[in-house]
C-alpha cells in the first residue's frame, strides 16, 4: 500500500487523450493500465518535471499534516456540487486552466519548519535538503571543483 491521498476525479476527453499522449511520449504506457493509473502516473511525471524544474520546492515530507489540514475530510456534497459547477461554467466559456507563465520557479531554501522539531531533526532535515539540491544541481558538488 503507497501512502498519500486516494481521490476521485473527472477528466475531460481531452485530458484523457493528454494522459496516453504523455505516457506515449515517456515511454511509459502499459496495455492493460487503467485510465485511473495513467493519470496517476501522467501526474506523477508532470509534478516531477516541476519540482526538477523549480516551479515547486521539492518537499521532505513532514509539512504532509499541515498542508492537508485545509482540505476537509468529510464529504460536504452540496460545497462539492457548487464548486463543481463553476469549474465546468468556466470551461464552457473556453476558459482552460495552465500554468504557462504563471508560476515563477521558486527555490525557497528557508522551507516552512513545524515548531517542536529537535536541534537533531532540523539537522538531519538540513542534510537532506543539502542532498536534493546537490542532485538537483543547485549546488556545485566538490568533483567539479
Amino acid at each position: 500500500m503507497r501512502a498519500g491521498a486516494v481521490i476521485t476525479i473527472r477528466l475531460s476527453p481531452q485530458d484523457c487523450m493528454s494522459v496516453v499522449d504523455l505516457l506515449d511520449q515517456a515511454g511509459m504506457f502499459t496495455p492493460g493500465m487503467s485510465i485511473s493509473s495513467a493519470a496517476g502516473l501522467a501526474f506523477a511525471i508532470m509534478v516531477e518535471e516541476f519540482k526538477t524544474k523549480g516551479t515547486i520546492p521539492r518537499r521532505l515530507g513532514f509539512e504532509y499534516a499541515n498542508m492537508m489540514e485545509r482540505f476537509p475530510n468529510r464529504v460536504n456534497t452540496r460545497q462539492k456540487r457548487a464548486i463543481a459547477d463553476n469549474m465546468y461554467k468556466n470551461a464552457a466559456q473556453g476558459y482552460r486552466p495552465s500554468l504557462n507563465g504563471m508560476l515563477p520557479p521558486i527555490r525557497d531554501k528557508e522551507l516552512p519548519i513545524e515548531q517542536g522539531l529537535s536541534d537533531e531533526e532540523l539537522a538531519m532535515l538540513a542534510k537532506q535538503q543539502a542532498e536534493l539540491d546537490k542532485r538537483d544541481g543547485l549546488v556545485d558538488s566538490e568533483e567539479s571543483r
